[in-house]
C-alpha cells in the first residue's frame, strides 16, 4: 500500500477538530492511502535532544508516589495533564501503564523547555 504525506492540511482541516499546541497528536504527520483514507504515522519513533536531557539545567527529578499516573505528573509539574507525552519522552516510556512505578525518580523537563520541545515537533513535521 502506497501512501503519501499530506502537507498541505492540517488535522483541523482534515476531522474538523483542533488540537491545543500541548497535544500529543500533534507529534504524528497524516498519510494519505492509495485508497485516499487519512491517517495518523503514529509508528514515527520521536526522541527528545539529547543534549537537553544531558543538561541538568534543564531538568529536575520527580519521585513518583503511589497513585501518580503520567498524566497526573504532568498536572503536578505543568498544570496541563496533556502533557503525559513529555513525561513519557523524557523518560524513554514506551508504555506508561506499565513502566511507571512508585518510587521511581523522573526526568521532568522545566517548563520552559516545553515550547522549544514542540517547535522542533512542528519542524520535524514540516519535512
Amino acid at each position: 500500500m502506497a501512501t503519501k504525506k499530506i502537507t498541505d492540511k492540517t488535522f483541523e482541516d482534515i476531522t474538523s477538530h483542533s488540537l491545543s499546541n500541548t497535544s500529543m497528536l500533534n507529534l504524528f504527520n497524516v498519510l494519505e492511502d492509495s485508497d485516499r483514507i487519512k491517517f495518523l504515522n503514529i509508528f514515527k519513533p520521536y526522541v527528545i535532544n539529547e543534549t537537553i536531557l544531558a543538561n541538568i539545567l534543564y531538568y529536575y527529578t520527580y519521585e513518583v508516589n503511589d497513585t501518580d499516573w503520567a498524566d497526573m505528573i504532568a498536572w503536578k509539574n505543568y498544570r496541563d495533564q496533556n502533557l503525559w507525552w513529555v513525561i513519557c519522552l523524557t523518560n524513554n516510556i514506551i508504555n506508561p501503564f506499565e513502566e511507571i512505578e512508585q518510587s521511581m525518580n523522573m526526568k521532568i523537563l522545566n517548563k520552559n523547555i516545553i515550547p522549544i520541545i514542540i517547535r522542533e515537533i512542528q519542524e520535524i513535521k514540516r519535512k
